[in-house]
């Protein structure tokens, strides 16, 4: 018996022995997994940042000459520089189209200011009278930015146009009935705003022909907030540099006549392509002929450039119309109102 019982015990003690080394020869591979899974996770981490920084380098918008002529070159503030001329990018269009709108209604002060003073307070009068009837469409683009580019962001680009489609169809519905009603009752309301004969007398015919632009107007503003959420405001200056042309030019041509061109030895007259002087009414067709030349523009850029967006494709919903009015009102109401 004491003989077995050292046997089993040598059994036993030669077991835990070769448990012992093969526990102690596995433990080299594991540390050499472990240093290759080190390895290739560095070499993970050294690579990563490579390709990115260098899809980040090609992704990267030019630097903004301007801010680099002003001597930014390390951000504002600690916004960082890139930050920057992105906002400058998207801020530069919409300062100066902003800022030059105010010329399409001063330009018409300016020309008509050698008729006489009781044409330049006719102006005046009918201008404030107009402003009026196209506040109540200057919300429109607010709306249409805030919905357009919220689609946008959602990358849902292929339907950032159905805001576009639905405040066109606002302005229809809202800019023709008003334009009429004002239209019609220009020649009551005038009067209340003066009583010098000579300033009604040129006011309303000049209001009425600003008044057939109201609808064009409206369209006008719902491509700017458009254009402005896709992030293209160059689109809005190109168009009001153009439309500032047209009126100018044609403003010119109708407040002053054109005596014409002698083109006898043509058998065309001695007269011939003469325009007669509008004074006043000139003025106010030049600049609404201007608008609806902007409006004619935005709508061909538009398919240029939204129709894959569903511009002109995507019929609006009710919803569309709802939500854009909505939206739209705030501005409109503060416009009106101051």
């Amino acid at each position: 018996p004491r003989a077995s019982g050292i046997a089993r015990g040598g059994i036993v003690a030669r077991r835990r022995l070769s448990r012992t080394r093969a526990d102690a020869a596995s433990v080299p591979s594991f540390a050499a997994d472990d240093a290759n899974q080190d390895e290739s996770e560095r070499d993970v981490e050294y690579s990563t940042p490579t390709s990115s920084s260098s899809d980040a380098e090609a992704s990267a918008p030019p630097p903004s000459s301007l801010l680099r002529a002003l001597g930014v070159t390390d951000g504002v503030l600690g916004v960082a520089q890139d930050r920057v001329e992105m906002v400058m990018r998207q801020a530069l269009p919409v300062m100066g189209g902003m800022a030059s709108q105010n010329v399409l209604n001063l330009a018409d002060s300016v020309m008509v200011g050698r008729l006489g003073t009781a044409c330049v307070a006719s102006v005046g009068i009918a201008s404030t009278l107009n402003f009026q009837c196209q506040a109540a469409l200057q919300g429109i683009s607010s709306g249409v930015q805030a919905m357009s580019a919220r689609r946008i962001g959602e990358g849902r680009e292929e339907v950032a146009a159905v805001p576009l489609n639905a405040a066109l169809v606002a302005c229809v519905l809202l800019g023709v009935p008003m334009a009429a009603a004002a239209f019609a009752a220009a020649p009551e309301i005038v009067p209340r705003l003066t009583s010098d004969p000579a300033v009604v007398a040129a006011a309303v015919p000049y209001l009425r022909a600003r008044l057939l632009a109201v609808p064009a107007v409206g369209v006008n503003f719902a491509f700017r907030g458009f254009w402005n959420a896709v992030q293209q405001p160059q689109i809005y200056m190109n168009t009001l540099l153009a439309m500032h042309f047209v009126n100018v030019t044609l403003s010119l041509l109708l407040i002053f006549g054109f005596k014409g061109a002698n083109l006898s030895l043509f058998g065309l007259g001695a007269n011939a392509f003469a325009v007669p002087a509008l004074g006043v009414l000139g003025a106010g067709v030049g600049t609404t002929v201007s608008v609806w030349v902007g409006t004619l523009l935005y709508v061909r850029m538009g398919f240029l450039r939204a129709k894959r967006m569903g511009f002109a494709r995507a019929a609006p919903r009710a919803s569309d119309l709802r939500t854009l009015l909505g939206q739209a009102a705030p501005t409109s109401v503060t416009n009106l109102l101051f």
